[in-house]
């Protein structure tokens, strides 16, 4: 979830997973407030954390033209 995107892009992402205790607290929603700007190619890092203290810092790598503003979000669950 985004506010105030435009553009068009190709991503490839990966991240760091911290504070997961139990398997179980990986699933919820997670959020953040991001401000990004892609011009070409480019990358981004987004701190991203649940409702159960589980933080992911998603690296991002972009190409086209794109602009991001506001808060975004997204729910993972682990596929059992």
């Amino acid at each position: 979830m985004s506010i105030g995107k435009v553009g068009i892009t190709n991503s490839t992402a990966r991240g760091e997973v911290y504070r997961l205790h139990k398997l179980a607290d990986f699933d919820g929603n997670y959020t953040s407030a991001s401000a990004d700007l892609t011009l070409v190619s480019g990358g981004s890092v987004v701190a991203m954390q649940n409702q159960n203290g589980v933080r992911i810092n998603l690296h991002s790598t972009t190409s086209g033209v794109d602009l991001t503003l506001g808060a975004a979000g997204i729910e993972m669950r682990i596929k059992r």
